[in-house]
């Protein structure tokens, strides 16, 4: 009897992780027809497809990060709310700042006037004497 009730408790305890790793991988992922709403808060019908396809995979034993590979592997980076930090999407990050950054340096060049004015010796001696 105790081995029933040991059972019992550690099937709802099973349950309950897999319950949580659902929701936080359907949370995690985006919705690639809604692409602004994540998987938990879309209706569409793909996203409760592949809401019912993590709900398999888990409770075929696969692991957030096996499950999480096949969603990129099939959809690529967009299904991922936060996407893996690579060469490309610090590119992607980094261009406006430059841009920016460019477009400052071009913009304060044009505004700064580097020639000065070129005086003759007869405006020299003019200003001398007005000084005196």
């Amino acid at each position: 009897m105790m081995r029933y009730i040991v059972l019992l408790l550690l099937s709802f305890s099973l349950h309950a992780n897999v319950d949580a790793r659902y929701k936080q991988l359907t949370e995690s992922l985006r919705c690639v027809v809604c692409q602004n709403q994540n998987l938990a808060d879309s209706n569409a019908e793909l996203a409760m497809d592949l809401k019912k396809l993590i709900r398999e995979q888990l409770q075929a034993g696969k692991t957030d990060a096996e499950i999480e590979a096949f969603m990129v592997a099939r959809y690529g980076e967009f299904v991922k709310y936060q996407p893996s930090f690579s060469g490309l999407n610090m590119v992607l990050w980094l261009l406006p700042v430059l841009c920016l950054g460019l477009l400052i340096f071009l913009w304060s060049r044009k505004n700064k006037s580097t020639d000065t004015p070129k005086i003759t010796a007869e405006q020299l001696s003019q200003a001398e004497h007005l000084l005196k």
